[in-house]
């Protein structure tokens, strides 16, 4: 069976990216799939192109391509930062997380006597702004075809589970000092866990695909 060389493979990745699939961990399930079929019809029909090939090929997506690929993709990867993020929230109750956690709660407690609750209110805000301008900075560091859909853990992670305190200055106007502390607690708390993950999705990202980081 024929091979593709490394022009026509680099030429599926511009493919897959031009049809709507931007994340290069998935370019990479994709290539693979396509250059197997592509190799296999050139096989069969010898007169056939490999421009010709891809088109037959991608013809079998049916007419909506590779989105349904793409949405599979995504859900899978959600369910995954959930499984993260909820696994990363747990360990910081227990033995030695817990001294950290512990440790900025009684911290929390203790400014509340100098500081009122709209404080807190404000602070959550301003730190939840400030994180996601971090976090959307992070990601746009790897750019072009170089952005790993793993990496959409991160942004799943804050998108689900961090925009909660940016409600409570607007919820809450009794100025309930016990809620405020909670709030912005939950809200450091979070903050630990995505950094975590985005720590251990990047390392795992460096480990199977070190050419999107080279």
């Amino acid at each position: 069976m024929m091979k593709l060389n490394e022009k026509q493979v680099q030429e599926l990745f511009r493919f897959t990216y031009k049809k709507g699939v931007r994340w290069y961990d998935l370019q990479c399930e994709l290539v693979d799939h396509l250059a197997l079929q592509i190799e296999a019809e050139i096989s069969k029909d010898h007169h056939l192109s490999f421009e010709e090939a891809v088109k037959v090929i991608y013809k079998r997506f049916g007419i909506f391509g590779f989105s349904k690929i793409v949405q599979e993709k995504e859900v899978q990867v959600r369910k995954q930062g959930n499984k993260l993020w909820w696994k990363g929230f747990k360990n910081l109750f227990y033995w030695p997380n817990i001294l950290i956690s512990g440790s900025i709660l009684l911290l929390l407690i203790m400014l509340s006597e100098f500081i009122d609750a709209e404080i807190y209110y404000y602070a959550s805000t301003v730190i939840a702004i400030a994180y996601l301008v971090k976090v959307i900075g992070r990601n746009m560091k790897h750019t072009k075809l170089k952005l790993l859909m793993m990496q959409k853990i991160e942004m799943h992670s804050f998108f689900g589970w961090f925009w909660y305190p940016l409600y409570f200055p607007f919820a809450f106007e009794n100025n309930n000092k016990v809620l405020a502390i909670l709030f912005l607690f939950l809200l450091i708390l979070n903050i630990i866990i995505i950094e975590k993950i985005s720590r251990e999705v990047l390392a795992e990202g460096k480990k199977l695909y070190p050419r999107a980081f080279a």
